[in-house]
């Protein structure tokens, strides 16, 4: 990992051992699992961006649920810190800096889909 990516506490980009112990040390479930979490989060962030641009509070907390949810289940924890924070925001009703947190939630999201990928390289 590199040294200037951004850190959320003691959040992990990608906690592969918890991860594995979810797919039952399945390497290959996982790797099952990895591809169908790549295809929800592509169709969960552009809806995201669209609520936030659209101050639709309800389908922002309904997204970033769905992406916290799942990226804590495949080890994604500073994913899963940066949806719960955008969850909280649409809990409030609060935009203001919701566009600033969206493209932290998407890079993040980059960190961890190329640690993901590297890791089942093996």
């Amino acid at each position: 990992m590199a040294d200037d990516m951004p850190r959320w506490g003691d959040a992990e980009v990608f906690n592969h051992v918890e991860a594995l112990e979810r797919a039952g040390g399945d390497i290959d479930l996982l790797s099952q699992m990895a591809e169908a979490f790549f295809q929800h989060t592509s169709k969960l962030m552009p809806k995201i961006k669209d609520s936030i641009a659209n101050l639709e509070p309800e389908l922002l907390i309904n997204g970033v649920h769905a992406v916290k949810g799942s990226s804590a289940t495949m080890g994604a924890m500073r994913v899963a810190a940066l949806a719960l924070k955008l969850e909280k925001a649409g809990e409030a009703a609060d935009f203001s800096n919701a566009e600033q947190h969206y493209e932290l939630l998407e890079k993040e999201l980059e960190f961890f889909n190329a640690e993901l990928t590297e890791y089942l390289k093996g």
